[in-house]
């Protein structure tokens, strides 16, 4: 069984990647759910994106 990474463990940075082969947009619950599920299924490239700092959002999942 493998490791899931903790926050601490994935990386963050103020610039977008020029290339990804799988992009999700927004880190709350579904987007990051979505994006843990791709890795599963062996997408390696897999980049999230969100309108603020990850882990902690400030979109409609915290209504």
């Amino acid at each position: 069984m493998r490791r899931v990474p903790s926050y601490q463990d994935m990386s963050s940075t103020e610039t977008l990647p020029t290339e990804a082969d799988t992009v999700v947009v927004g880190a709350g619950a579904v987007g990051c759910s979505v994006a843990y599920h791709l890795t599963e299924l062996g997408a390696e490239d897999v980049t999230v994106v969100d309108q603020g700092p990850l882990p902690v959002t400030g979109g409609s999942s915290v209504h």
